[in-house]
């Protein structure tokens, strides 16, 4: 687990076996933030607090990792780990995206980074990613690039992602960061290319066991990612409920909640009066069912026919379009 304290910042450094953040953020007096490792070495979610707007955060770290550090708004910040390591950041709490972050060379790459797409389109934010990776195959910057500006994308380009994880495989031999990516990567690509509906067997909020066998059964079944921090996937949710009571069961429906707090999920599930099974395990985009479906982003969602992917990564009107025929009027 890692363990978050707040405290009066020190000039103090770390040992050779831990890794520490310290930082101010304007104009936020006392807050909380999730932090978790997407890659899986630090066990759990943790809540860093922020006091007199400022926080420190200390963790067991033997080799790189990446953290990241999830905002009220949903919006994540990679921080790139090392072992004896200490950065610094600073920003403000109204421009979370501008904050600055020093005292290792792959967090001050990042930095630069997100200058240069600051005021970007989509298309040239992911040429600016594939740009930075190319000219540094050796950052563990990398990985996070190539998900985020390579992937998750309305139309991604699983070959150009492989081909980067390779570039960077050859630099970085011994980072099982890029093992898992190129895995994921695979995953999606087969996924996009026809994939059948994961074989699984795990428990809904209330105990109750969600299958794949089960889902693959359904003429049509409908899969959503959520969480009650972003609007427009508790917007999605109540078209969520419409599609439900207009499908007289012949769509089914899951849905896997990315909150942190399983007693927040039930809260929103009960005020939208949506009575599909719900998946919350607490672990946000590092639980099972989110991995499971290739769920990076939020709204997420898969439509199945019958067990056999017909779509992934949905608009809300490319998903309707989808539903008409299963609805009565």
């Amino acid at each position: 687990m890692l363990f978050a304290f707040a405290l009066i910042l020190t000039a103090c450094g770390t040992d050779s076996h831990h890794f520490k953040i310290e930082g101010r953020l304007l104009h936020l007096n006392q807050g909380e933030f999730y932090v978790y490792s997407p890659t899986g070495d630090i066990d759990g979610v943790d809540t860093l607090k922020v006091e007199a707007g400022r926080f420190a955060l200390e963790i067991p770290c033997e080799k790189p990792t990446t953290l990241m550090i999830v905002f009220p708004n949903f919006t994540e910040q990679p921080i790139f780990a090392e072992p004896g390591k200490t950065v610094d950041i600073k920003g403000d709490a109204s421009h979370l995206s501008e904050m600055t972050i020093k005292g290792s060379k792959a967090n001050e790459l990042m930095n630069g980074f997100r200058k240069r797409i600051a005021h970007a389109s989509p298309p040239e934010k992911k040429r600016i990613a594939i740009e930075t990776i190319q000219d540094n195959p050796h950052s563990p910057i990398g990985p996070y690039l190539v998900a985020t500006y390579v992937l998750d994308d309305r139309k991604p380009d699983y070959g150009e992602a492989l081909r980067l994880v390779e570039l960077m495989r050859r630099e970085q031999p011994d980072n099982n960061e890029l093992l898992m990516l190129r895995g994921k990567v695979e995953q999606l690509r087969q996924s996009a290319l026809g994939g059948r509906m994961p074989n699984f067997s795990l428990r809904d909020i209330n105990g109750n066991v969600v299958s794949g066998s089960s889902l693959a059964a359904a003429p049509l079944a409908v899969v959503v990612a959520w969480s009650t921090s972003y609007y427009e996937s508790l917007s999605l949710l109540q078209q969520v409920r419409m599609w439900q009571e207009r499908s007289g069961g012949q769509v089914k429906f899951l849905t896997i909640c990315a909150d942190p707090d399983v007693r927040q999920c039930r809260e929103s599930l009960r005020n939208g009066q949506l009575t599909c099974q719900t998946i919350c395990d607490g672990n946000m985009f590092d639980s099972r069912a989110m991995r499971l479906f290739g769920f990076y982003n939020l709204p997420g969602n898969a439509v199945f026919r019958r067990g056999q992917l017909i779509g992934h990564g949905l608009s809300q009107q490319e998903l309707n379009d989808k539903l008409q025929p299963y609805l009565t009027r």
